[in-house]
């Protein structure tokens, strides 16, 4: 999913510089297409579904570029962590200089009047319940995939100097202030346009495409793409790093606990 919405802020920024991809390298794995698969397997091991989903109808399974770039950072990740690290920490930079434009640039186009009402009615439709308390508790549970990536500073444990004083105030630190740039860009968000506009895979850049600043949405566009690049190479450096971990202590088959003979990282974990 990660990966989904580079390849959406990427396309965005192609298309401002008059690129545009064919539809077939711009396959989203929907929510109609994942119910869908899912039903077919849980039919498959034996349960019987009263509602199974439909096949769907349109749309492409397969994201050509969500998958690049998937490749291209487990690519950096196998060379070396600290040339990684190098990476990685000019592109948070960019990612932090693209929040702080939204929020600046953002308030001047605020209209409070979509603030309001601030919890939408609940509403019913096709039978399911939309909106309303429920539905914030609801898009809560979402969200905090959002802080999801926190834990992945402890993984690194092993390659810091002094991590038992570094850790801990790295993860804090760096939750407390994504935490306040997160709310801040997304009352500035809704505050622009009304809320159900911003369905999209790249709701910044639409916010500010609604508002007619183009410029706004081109240099958000392009901070997106870096910061949603850190966030891959996190969650991928994590990922290996755990997979290593359980195969040193035998609860993975051991292929998975060697180390690259040059670069000495995980890249069986990696790839």
């Amino acid at each position: 999913m990660v990966a989904i919405g580079w390849s959406g802020y990427m396309q965005v920024l192609l298309s401002a510089a008059g690129l545009h991809l064919p539809r077939w390298m711009q396959g989203n794995l929907s929510s109609d297409t994942l119910a869908y698969y899912w039903d077919r397997a849980a039919m498959w091991v034996g349960f019987t579904l009263d509602h199974p989903a439909p096949r769907p109808t349109s749309g492409h399974v397969f994201n050509v570029i969500a998958a690049a770039v998937s490749l291209g950072i487990a690519g950096l990740l196998t060379i070396g962590t600290e040339w990684g690290a190098r990476f990685n920490t000019t592109v948070v930079a960019i990612k932090v200089i693209g929040v702080a434009l939204v929020i600046v640039a953002g308030v001047y186009y605020v209209n409070p009047a979509n603030w309001h009402p601030f919890v939408p009615p609940r509403v019913v439709i096709d039978g399911v319940g939309h909106f309303g308390w429920r539905g914030v508790l609801t898009a809560a549970s979402v969200v905090f995939f959002a802080v999801f990536g926190y834990d992945t500073l402890t993984t690194a444990a092993e390659e810091s100097r002094d991590p038992q004083r570094d850790l801990p105030r790295a993860v804090l630190l760096s939750l407390g202030i994504s935490m306040a740039l997160y709310l801040a860009i997304s009352l500035v968000l809704t505050g622009m346009v009304p809320y159900p506009e911003l369905n999209s895979n790249a709701p910044v850049a639409s916010a500010f495409a609604a508002v007619g600043a183009h410029w706004v949405m081109v240099a958000i566009s392009v901070a997106a793409v870096a910061g949603i690049t850190s966030v891959l190479f996190a969650f991928m450096l994590a990922a290996a790093r755990i997979w290593f971990a359980l195969a040193r202590d035998g609860l993975l088959p051991g292929w998975f606990a060697r180390p690259h003979p040059r670069w000495r990282t995980p890249y069986r974990p990696t790839l």
